[in-house]
């Protein structure tokens, strides 16, 4: 009997702390669950926030998200079929709702070009009287022209024919160079710049492109004047710098970014470093760590 009352209180114990960690559990569960509920109204929100309202499901008299489903049917069309809450709409835009309507290229550099009848046209074939002028018809295009010049500066050069003092020969000054003795103007310098840390392109494809356009150049002359470039960047890059350390708060990403530091005698030493970025200028440096 002993060992039967012990048996018995022995399962009752755990039946009991096994109640206790069903109901923890239980409530550990509904917290979880308006947690998820709460994250889930926060994602809504900030998706809204960042990708506005989408126009492919808005009616033409509808808000978006927050109002009221366009009652009116889908056009026919090509589309798919129905689906199973209603029928879809047909591909294309929706009647009604607002386009973008024509793009306006009157900014551009305009050359304008004739194009006339030729004379034996202009005339009856029958009794030869000249036809009378009855205005134009106008179309545009669109042309891309790139064309690369070489500029060849001759600074012309005086010599005193008179006895008086002073220099003997005037020259005028030389033009305003970014780079010492460098090749390449302001402008080239610019637009190597833009190529290269705007729009991502490698060295090797810039030099290919230039050669497209006429100008057969060697990769290590672009990448010296890349590096020429640099240097007259070092003060905006220290005007930003020092934007950075006035910025409310940084994002860094601790992603390991390893780089290498020869050291003396050959060794080498590994750095990681992460990437640090203002959140008010979105200017991004190293950190090493």
């Amino acid at each position: 009997m002993i060992d039967d009352a012990a048996e018995v209180a022995y399962w009752r114990e755990r039946a009991v702390r096994a109640e206790e960690r069903l109901a923890g559990a239980g409530e550990r569960l509904a917290a979880a669950e308006a947690r998820i509920s709460e994250l889930a109204e926060q994602v809504a929100v900030l998706s809204r926030m960042l990708f506005g309202r989408s126009s492919e499901k808005t009616g033409p008299g509808g808000s978006g998200d927050d109002g009221p489903a366009d009652p009116s049917p889908a056009p026919a069309g090509p589309g798919p079929g129905p689906g199973p809450d209603g029928p879809a709409r047909g591909r294309g835009q929706r009647p009604g709702s607002k386009g973008h309507g024509r793009r306006d290229y009157s900014g551009l550099e305009t050359r304008e070009e004739i194009h006339d009848v030729p004379a034996g046209q202009r005339a009856c074939p029958g009794c030869g009287q000249a036809f009378e002028a009855l205005g134009s018809e106008c179309s545009e295009q669109i042309d891309w022209q790139v064309q690369i010049t070489r500029i060849v500066h001759r600074r012309l050069r005086y010599r005193r024919r008179c006895p008086c003092p002073g220099p003997r020969t005037v020259t005028p000054p030389p033009p305003p160079a970014p780079v010492a003795r460098g090749r390449f103007t302001a402008a080239f310098l610019a637009r190597l710049l833009y190529q290269k840390y705007v729009l991502g392109l490698p060295v090797h494809r810039i030099v290919r492109a230039l050669a497209a356009d006429g100008l057969d150049v060697a990769e290590g002359t672009v990448t010296g004047a890349l590096k020429a470039a640099a240097d007259l960047l070092v003060p905006l890059e220290d005007a930003i710098s020092a934007r950075n350390a006035q910025a409310v708060h940084v994002h860094a990403d601790e992603t390991s970014l390893s780089t290498v530091t020869l050291l003396s005698r050959g060794c080498a030493h590994v750095i990681d470093q992460g990437l640090a970025c203002s959140c008010s200028t979105g200017r991004a440096r190293l950190l090493s760590w």
